[in-house]
Parts: C-alpha cells; sequence; structure tokens
C-alpha cells in the first residue's frame, strides 16, 4: 500500500488522529514499517475540539485527551505529540504526589 520509501525512512508522521481513517493509516504505516517510529500529533482545529467539548461537560478533559492518545497508540504509533502535554504532566504529577502522600502515611505509625 505504501511507497518503498516510507518502509527506509526514518520517522513516519501521520496528523489528525482523533478520526478512524486516520488511525486506519497510523496502523497501515505501523505494518508497512515496523521497525520506523510511526509518530501522530495533534492539530489545532483538534485541541480546539477535545477543549471545547470538555469545557461543555462532554467529558473530562484529562480523560478524554488520554483517550484520543491510547487510540492513536493502540492503532501502533510510537510517538504521540500534543499540545496537551504541560496538562497531562501536571495530572500525572498530581497523580504521583497523592500516591507518595498515601504510601507515607499507611508507613507512618498508628496511634
Amino acid at each position: 500500500m505504501f511507497p518503498v520509501c516510507v518502509v527506509r525512512c526514518a520517522l513516519c508522521v501521520v496528523r489528525c488522529v482523533l478520526s478512524a481513517p486516520y488511525l486506519d493509516i497510523v496502523r497501515d504505516v505501523r505494518a508497512a514499517a515496523s521497525t520506523t517510529p510511526v509518530a501522530i500529533y495533534h492539530v489545532s482545529g483538534e485541541y480546539a475540539m477535545l477543549w471545547h467539548a470538555a469545557a461543555a461537560g462532554a467529558f473530562g478533559l484529562v480523560e478524554g485527551v488520554n483517550e484520543a492518545l491510547m487510540g492513536a497508540k493502540r492503532a501502533g504509533a510510537s510517538i504521540l505529540l500534543t499540545y496537551f502535554t504541560p496538562l497531562l504532566l501536571k495530572h500525572i504529577r498530581e497523580q504521583q504526589d497523592k500516591e507518595r502522600a498515601a504510601a507515607l502515611a499507611e508507613s507512618q505509625p498508628r496511634a
């Protein structure tokens, strides 16, 4: 399906990953170039769509972004680029802080 140059490239990049046809392309690129990293990125329209849908209460923003990125990962992407990186890193840090605090509380002797 893809030309030989795709198989020999250093990196394949697919954009617009929220819609099913593009996830199919990610899957097909991964199959054609199994040893080549496949990257996806959110374009600004996808960023706005996720942001506004979350603001309207359709879903939580972090959950929606995670689902979109995990869909791309399941399709075969090995590199995920998004405008939401700062938000996701903040969320990960907060989760780690909660886990550390819980572990510390468990390790304290109870009176």
